[in-house]
């Protein structure tokens, strides 16, 4: 048995509930295979908020660019200006002071998993390169300290980068993208652009929160924390509709707040609508929308700040929601709840056709049309119930491969 007795997750945390569902999945599929290794979370922002000592994994900063080749120091210096990360005395200090920690930990770690959802890649008039370099940086440590490192599902690419960045980008890529024993893309696109990266390794598996049965909330919780507040929804017929601010920051704002005015206008005439935020920044957009009808009986604002396990149960209770946000909508399938998807990217596409639910997708930065949004949504409530049927059906089939079966099998094959 391998003696070190550590495993780190990097790429995660509780910045939305998106994030934190693939935390929580992570951890709890790797405590179910690895009883006998403890379970680190790195993350910088995380580790120190009050709520860090209510789990039964650990949180630690993520000062894992500390240990990438002192050659690279500098590209690093120049990844956290980009960011306009400027860090203060008394983060210095602290940092000097946890490196034995860390050091120690880093050291003694059986081996990495990456769960971020989007970090290497750089959309067209995006290429910016300061995520994607953050993100080789935890590649280029692994390397350094000798530990094996396996990148979950998730999306990556396109690679449009601007020049200068697109050269030091690849540069990195091409030198290091070959270390990680295993790389899951979550979509096909992100699977063809990074072909040319690797040689083999290279897996194509669907997002870890659709393929994990049921997360056992003693794998999170201390005994006696994570109560679940869970929120009864009542109402005639209730929809939720869940905005999303990166909808808004890839399409022409004006014109989908005006398709959303257009679409709770309908429901409401029979429906109670709830506008939900899946993520702290979503609550803007739920109240720009919610302005457009001032006082309305139907129309109720649902801006509480629930967990992943109480979201998926409030999602549960809807006859369907009008969801932008990718993990909302993993959500609410889990749950047998279906949906009128508003995308801003391709991993809504390949999302929804493992679903079978492409004819409700629509791309917010291509033009849409109202009423064909519109006649989306009356078949979707003529065909709810054969959609919930459809959701179930192809969960199960989903759920037949796991990323972290095969992660068990590889990491085994290495300490055999």
């Amino acid at each position: 048995m391998n003696q070190k007795k550590y495993i780190l997750i990097t790429g995660t945390g509780f910045v939305n509930k998106g994030s934190q569902a693939m935390l929580f999945t992570a951890v709890d599929e790797l405590k179910r295979r690895f009883p006998d290794k403890e379970i680190i979370d790195l993350s910088t922002l995380d580790y120190q908020k009050p709520e860090a000592h209510d789990f039964s994994f650990r949180i630690e900063p993520d000062y894992l660019s500390m240990f990438i080749p002192k050659k690279y120091l500098r590209i690093r210096d120049m990844g956290q200006k980009l960011m306009r990360y400027r860090e203060s005395p008394r983060q210095r200090e602290e940092r000097r002071k946890n490196y034995k920690r860390v050091k120690e930990i880093y050291e003694n770690t059986y081996f990495i998993v990456n769960a971020g959802g989007f970090a290497l890649g750089a959309p067209i008039g995006r290429g910016k390169s300061a995520g994607s370099l953050a993100y080789l940086m935890r590649i280029m440590a692994a390397k350094e300290l000798k530990v094996p490192i396996y990148l979950l599902p998730q999306s990556f690419g396109p690679f449009d980068y601007k020049p200068g960045h697109n050269f030091l980008v690849k540069h990195l890529m091409k030198k290091y993208m070959d270390y990680p024993r295993l790389i899951f893309a979550r979509e096909q696109e992100g699977y063809e652009c990074l072909l040319p990266y690797r040689k083999s390794g290279l897996l194509k598996e669907k997002d870890i929160v659709i393929t994990n049965v049921q997360i056992d909330k003693q794998n999170i919780y201390k005994a006696g924390k994570g109560e679940i507040n869970n929120i009864n929804i009542k109402g005639e017929h209730p929809v939720a509709v869940i905005p999303n601010m990166m909808s808004f920051a890839n399409a022409e704002k004006k014109e989908l707040l005006s398709l959303y005015k257009v679409i709770l206008g309908k429901l409401i005439e029979t429906h109670d609508v709830f506008l939900m935020r899946h993520s702290k920044e979503d609550i803007q957009g739920c109240q720009e929308i919610a302005e457009y009808f001032g006082k309305n009986d139907r129309l109720h604002l649902l801006l509480d700040d629930m967990n992943c396990f109480e979201l998926e149960y409030v999602l549960g209770q809807f006859e369907f929601c009008i969801a932008s946000r990718f993990h909302s909508i993993i959500h609410a399938y889990k749950n047998g709840t279906p949906c009128v998807v508003l995308g801003w990217a391709v991993k809504y596409k390949d999302l929804l056709e493992g679903f079978e639910q492409t004819k409700y997708l629509f791309d917010v930065r291509e033009e849409m049309k109202e009423d064909k949004v519109l006649n989306a949504i009356a078949k979707m409530e003529q065909q709810v119930d054969m959609e919930k049927e459809t959701l179930n059906r192809c969960l199960l089939k989903q759920q037949e491969s796991n990323a972290f079966d095969l992660i068990e099998e590889n990491i085994n094959e290495i300490n055999s």
